[in-house]
């Protein structure tokens, strides 16, 4: 298990510019595939009145977070019902480990950065705020790493067109020279010829 685990879970630095969604609720669901996964009810407002950190109790299978693209998918009555109408946003915590299995991450325990009512209108204009402010950023982020390319390229281009100029400056220099020295060639042969025809 400890392989399993030094091979497939990483340390929360490894998600710490990441985001993760948690969707939960303050009194226990009953749902027949919440009991078919065994996924417990846990009382996170408890948990959350010594720190804001929430954590797996029972140390069975970790807490299950979703990134918030797959958020977007399970904003739904659905899900509302099954997992809850309130909403952790969480990050991961740094000595901690998790394993990311595609679609969601889990781990032993999360910080707790924000939590909203899902209805509560003022809660969702802020979730909704957050959202349009992530992905603000994960746009200026790509920005900028197409301009850092675009920079190298014009870079790796201007050596290119550097040393293309250099090359042709040095194919014209051995052009010149190679003409230099057929003309001294050529005088070099007039003077000789002139000189043994004058003796």
């Amino acid at each position: 298990m400890k392989d399993y685990q030094d091979q497939f879970y990483k340390l929360g630095t490894e998600f710490e510019n990441e985001y993760w969604y948690k969707f939960y609720s303050k009194t226990e669901i009953k749902d027949k595939l919440r009991e078919l996964y065994q996924a417990s009810w846990i009382d996170y407002g408890k948990q959350l009145e010594e720190e804001s950190i929430i954590y797996d109790e029972l140390g069975l299978c970790g807490l299950f977070a979703m990134p918030y693209n797959m958020l977007f998918e399970c904003f739904n009555e659905q899900c509302k019902e099954r997992y809850g109408d309130k909403l952790f946003i969480l990050k991961t915590i740094p000595e901690c480990r998790y394993l990311k299995d595609g679609k969601e991450i889990i781990g032993d325990r999360f910080e707790v950065i924000e939590d909203y009512d899902l209805n509560c209108i003022e809660d969702v204009g802020k979730l909704c705020k957050h959202l349009v402010d992530l992905e603000e950023n994960k746009s200026n982020t790509k920005i900028s790493e197409l301009n850092a390319k675009i920079r190298d390229l014009e870079s790796e281009n201007t050596k290119a067109l550097d040393n293309q100029i250099y090359l042709s400056n040095e194919i014209n220099r051995y052009h010149i020279r190679r003409w230099l020295f057929f003309l001294i060639g050529i005088i070099c042969g007039i003077i000789i010829c002139k000189n043994r025809l004058m003796n």
